[in-house]
Protein backbone atom coordinates (compact mmCIF):
# COMPACT_ATOMS: atom_id res chain seq x y z
CA UNK A 1 0.00 0.00 0.00
CA UNK A 2 1.75 3.33 -1.25
CA UNK A 3 1.34 5.56 2.32
CA UNK A 4 2.28 8.47 0.30
CA UNK A 5 -1.32 8.76 -1.13
CA UNK A 6 -3.23 10.42 1.18
CA UNK A 7 -6.47 8.07 2.66
CA UNK A 8 -9.75 8.48 3.19
CA UNK A 9 -12.43 6.34 4.93
CA UNK A 10 -16.39 6.54 4.11
CA UNK A 11 -19.11 5.60 5.99
CA UNK A 12 -22.27 5.13 4.35
CA UNK A 13 -21.41 3.11 1.12
CA UNK A 14 -24.35 2.15 -0.71
CA UNK A 15 -25.47 5.13 -2.46
CA UNK A 16 -24.10 8.43 -2.15
CA UNK A 17 -21.59 6.87 -0.10
CA UNK A 18 -19.84 4.37 -2.66
CA UNK A 19 -19.93 7.87 -5.59
CA UNK A 20 -17.99 9.47 -2.58
CA UNK A 21 -15.44 6.44 -2.33
CA UNK A 22 -15.39 6.18 -6.49
CA UNK A 23 -13.94 9.82 -6.66
CA UNK A 24 -11.78 9.80 -4.51
CA UNK A 25 -10.50 6.45 -5.78
CA UNK A 26 -10.26 8.49 -9.29
CA UNK A 27 -8.28 11.19 -7.18
CA UNK A 28 -5.77 9.19 -6.52
CA UNK A 29 -6.95 8.14 -2.58
CA UNK A 30 -6.52 5.51 -0.75
CA UNK A 31 -10.36 4.36 0.52
CA UNK A 32 -11.73 2.60 3.20
CA UNK A 33 -15.62 1.89 3.49
CA UNK A 34 -17.90 0.79 5.64
CA UNK A 35 -21.85 -0.34 4.72
CA UNK A 36 -24.04 -2.04 7.04
CA UNK A 37 -24.90 -4.83 4.59
CA UNK A 38 -22.28 -7.92 3.09
CA UNK A 39 -24.36 -7.27 -0.14
CA UNK A 40 -23.46 -3.60 -0.69
CA UNK A 41 -19.86 -4.48 0.23
CA UNK A 42 -19.88 -7.30 -2.20
CA UNK A 43 -21.09 -4.81 -5.09
CA UNK A 44 -18.90 -2.14 -3.93
CA UNK A 45 -15.68 -4.38 -4.32
CA UNK A 46 -16.59 -6.05 -7.43
CA UNK A 47 -16.82 -2.25 -9.18
CA UNK A 48 -14.07 -0.93 -6.62
CA UNK A 49 -11.75 -3.96 -5.78
CA UNK A 50 -9.04 -1.44 -4.08
CA UNK A 51 -11.11 -0.41 -1.68
CA UNK A 52 -10.20 -1.69 2.04
CA UNK A 53 -14.47 -2.69 2.37
CA UNK A 54 -15.81 -3.47 5.72
CA UNK A 55 -19.69 -4.81 6.86
CA UNK A 56 -20.88 -3.25 9.89
CA UNK A 57 -23.37 -2.07 12.14
CA UNK A 58 -22.17 1.45 13.22
CA UNK A 59 -24.53 1.48 15.62
CA UNK A 60 -22.71 -0.94 17.95
CA UNK A 61 -20.09 0.85 19.75
CA UNK A 62 -16.68 0.24 18.77
CA UNK A 63 -17.66 -0.64 15.42
CA UNK A 64 -17.00 2.79 13.72
CA UNK A 65 -13.75 2.84 15.43
CA UNK A 66 -12.56 -0.56 14.41
CA UNK A 67 -13.05 0.61 11.03
CA UNK A 68 -10.90 3.99 11.52
CA UNK A 69 -7.87 1.99 13.36
CA UNK A 70 -8.01 -0.54 10.54
CA UNK A 71 -7.48 1.81 8.03
CA UNK A 72 -4.91 3.82 8.91
CA UNK A 73 -3.11 0.62 10.04
CA UNK A 74 -3.55 0.02 6.51
CA UNK A 75 -2.71 2.90 4.74
CA UNK A 76 0.01 4.49 7.86
CA UNK A 77 -1.99 7.79 7.66
CA UNK A 78 -5.96 8.93 8.04
CA UNK A 79 -6.56 12.31 6.30
CA UNK A 80 -10.34 12.75 6.04
CA UNK A 81 -13.48 11.03 6.91
CA UNK A 82 -16.98 11.35 5.09
CA UNK A 83 -19.81 9.93 7.02
CA UNK A 84 -22.22 9.86 4.73
CA UNK A 85 -24.58 7.51 6.81
CA UNK A 86 -27.29 10.11 7.06
CA UNK A 87 -27.52 9.62 3.17
CA UNK A 88 -30.38 12.32 1.85
CA UNK A 89 -31.55 10.12 -0.85
CA UNK A 90 -32.46 7.29 1.97
CA UNK A 91 -33.91 9.68 3.78
CA UNK A 92 -36.13 11.13 1.18
CA UNK A 93 -37.26 7.32 0.93
CA UNK A 94 -37.56 7.44 4.86
CA UNK A 95 -40.04 10.25 4.68
CA UNK A 96 -42.79 9.27 2.59
CA UNK A 97 -42.79 6.09 4.46
CA UNK A 98 -43.16 8.19 7.41
CA UNK A 99 -45.92 10.11 5.74
CA UNK A 100 -47.50 6.89 5.19
CA UNK A 101 -47.67 5.16 7.78
CA UNK A 102 -46.00 7.22 10.78
CA UNK A 103 -43.41 7.28 12.67
CA UNK A 104 -42.20 6.85 16.30
CA UNK A 105 -39.71 9.67 17.30
CA UNK A 106 -38.06 7.77 19.95
CA UNK A 107 -36.97 4.68 17.64
CA UNK A 108 -36.15 7.01 14.20
CA UNK A 109 -34.04 8.70 16.74
CA UNK A 110 -32.02 5.29 18.59
CA UNK A 111 -31.36 4.37 14.94
CA UNK A 112 -30.62 6.98 13.46
CA UNK A 113 -28.68 9.63 15.40
CA UNK A 114 -26.71 6.89 17.69
CA UNK A 115 -24.46 5.90 14.57
CA UNK A 116 -23.89 9.38 13.32
CA UNK A 117 -22.59 9.98 17.02
CA UNK A 118 -20.48 6.95 17.41
CA UNK A 119 -18.65 7.51 14.07
CA UNK A 120 -18.28 11.53 14.83
CA UNK A 121 -16.83 10.41 18.69
CA UNK A 122 -14.60 7.81 17.09
CA UNK A 123 -12.91 10.19 14.35
CA UNK A 124 -12.35 12.56 16.37
CA UNK A 125 -10.86 10.77 18.74
CA UNK A 126 -8.35 9.59 16.07
CA UNK A 127 -7.71 12.93 13.98
CA UNK A 128 -7.09 14.94 16.75
CA UNK A 129 -5.14 12.80 18.28
CA UNK A 130 -2.73 13.17 15.20
CA UNK A 131 -3.32 17.22 15.28
CA UNK A 132 -4.75 16.53 11.38
CA UNK A 133 -7.13 15.73 9.16
CA UNK A 134 -10.95 16.53 7.83
CA UNK A 135 -14.16 15.09 9.39
CA UNK A 136 -17.33 15.74 6.85
CA UNK A 137 -20.59 14.78 8.28
CA UNK A 138 -23.55 14.36 5.63
CA UNK A 139 -27.17 15.14 6.46
CA UNK A 140 -30.07 16.33 4.33
CA UNK A 141 -31.77 19.71 4.09
CA UNK A 142 -33.80 18.87 7.17
CA UNK A 143 -31.33 19.53 9.56
CA UNK A 144 -32.09 23.37 8.67
CA UNK A 145 -36.24 23.34 8.38
CA UNK A 146 -38.79 21.05 9.23
CA UNK A 147 -41.72 20.52 7.31
CA UNK A 148 -44.98 19.31 7.34
CA UNK A 149 -45.09 16.08 8.48
CA UNK A 150 -41.57 15.65 8.24
CA UNK A 151 -41.67 14.62 12.30
CA UNK A 152 -38.85 12.15 13.11
CA UNK A 153 -37.08 12.54 10.27
CA UNK A 154 -36.57 16.53 10.88
CA UNK A 155 -35.57 15.62 14.82
CA UNK A 156 -32.85 13.47 13.80
CA UNK A 157 -31.50 15.99 11.55
CA UNK A 158 -31.26 18.79 14.13
CA UNK A 159 -29.33 16.64 16.38
CA UNK A 160 -26.68 16.14 14.04
CA UNK A 161 -26.27 19.34 12.77
CA UNK A 162 -26.13 20.22 16.87
CA UNK A 163 -23.83 17.14 17.03
CA UNK A 164 -21.41 18.94 14.43
CA UNK A 165 -21.97 22.39 16.04
CA UNK A 166 -20.45 21.11 19.49
CA UNK A 167 -17.27 19.57 18.36
CA UNK A 168 -15.97 22.13 15.82
CA UNK A 169 -14.45 24.45 18.27
CA UNK A 170 -12.19 21.66 20.19
CA UNK A 171 -11.46 20.53 16.95
CA UNK A 172 -10.06 23.29 15.33
CA UNK A 173 -7.60 23.90 18.38
CA UNK A 174 -6.38 20.35 17.58
CA UNK A 175 -5.80 21.04 13.76
CA UNK A 176 -8.67 18.90 13.09
CA UNK A 177 -11.37 20.66 9.88
CA UNK A 178 -15.06 19.73 10.99
CA UNK A 179 -17.76 20.38 8.15
CA UNK A 180 -21.79 19.47 7.89
CA UNK A 181 -22.29 19.19 4.41
CA UNK A 182 -26.25 19.94 4.25
CA UNK A 183 -28.03 18.13 0.90
CA UNK A 184 -30.64 20.87 0.58
CA UNK A 185 -32.60 18.92 -3.00
CA UNK A 186 -32.72 15.85 -4.57
CA UNK A 187 -30.09 13.97 -6.11
CA UNK A 188 -30.33 12.76 -9.48
CA UNK A 189 -30.58 8.66 -8.58
CA UNK A 190 -32.47 5.71 -8.93
CA UNK A 191 -33.81 6.39 -5.76
CA UNK A 192 -35.52 9.57 -6.55
CA UNK A 193 -36.03 8.59 -10.37
CA UNK A 194 -39.75 8.67 -9.91
CA UNK A 195 -39.99 12.37 -7.70
CA UNK A 196 -38.12 13.90 -10.63
CA UNK A 197 -40.20 12.30 -13.36
CA UNK A 198 -41.53 15.66 -14.26
CA UNK A 199 -39.16 18.15 -13.03
CA UNK A 200 -36.54 19.79 -15.19
CA UNK A 201 -32.51 18.76 -14.32
CA UNK A 202 -31.98 21.66 -12.54
CA UNK A 203 -34.55 21.06 -10.14
CA UNK A 204 -31.78 17.90 -8.46
CA UNK A 205 -28.54 17.86 -8.11
CA UNK A 206 -25.85 15.06 -8.70
CA UNK A 207 -23.32 13.23 -7.43
CA UNK A 208 -20.29 15.23 -8.81
CA UNK A 209 -22.04 18.17 -7.88
CA UNK A 210 -21.84 16.60 -4.19
CA UNK A 211 -18.26 15.25 -4.53
CA UNK A 212 -17.13 18.62 -5.60
CA UNK A 213 -17.75 20.17 -2.46
CA UNK A 214 -16.34 17.55 -0.42
CA UNK A 215 -13.08 18.63 -2.70
CA UNK A 216 -13.42 21.89 -1.41
CA UNK A 217 -13.87 21.51 1.96
CA UNK A 218 -10.58 18.80 1.35
CA UNK A 219 -8.88 21.75 -0.36
CA UNK A 220 -9.66 24.23 2.38
CA UNK A 221 -6.67 22.57 4.81
CA UNK A 222 -4.23 23.97 3.02
CA UNK A 223 -5.73 27.58 3.56
CA UNK A 224 -6.21 29.56 6.62
CA UNK A 225 -9.98 30.00 6.22
CA UNK A 226 -12.36 26.83 7.09
CA UNK A 227 -16.03 26.28 6.16
CA UNK A 228 -18.16 24.32 8.96
CA UNK A 229 -21.31 24.13 7.76
CA UNK A 230 -21.68 23.95 3.57
CA UNK A 231 -25.38 23.73 1.75
CA UNK A 232 -26.06 22.95 -1.39
CA UNK A 233 -29.34 23.49 -2.94
CA UNK A 234 -30.14 23.09 -6.78
CA UNK A 235 -30.99 25.96 -8.51
CA UNK A 236 -34.09 25.14 -9.81
CA UNK A 237 -35.67 23.67 -6.57
CA UNK A 238 -37.92 25.52 -4.40
CA UNK A 239 -36.45 27.41 -2.34
CA UNK A 240 -37.21 27.75 1.17
CA UNK A 241 -36.21 30.58 3.53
Amino acid sequence: MDSSKPAAVVFGAKNLGRAISAHLLDQGWNVAAAARSESTIEALLYQHPTVLATATDLGEPGAAAGVLEGAKEKFGRLDLVVNAIADPQVSAAALSRERDEGAHLESTIGTAVAPVHHVVDAALGLLRAQHHGCLIQITGGLALRAQPGTGALAATGYATRALIEGVVPEAREDGVHVALLVIRGMIESPLTAESLRDLPPDASMTDGDVTAAIDLLVAQREGRAWTHELVLTPPGARWQG
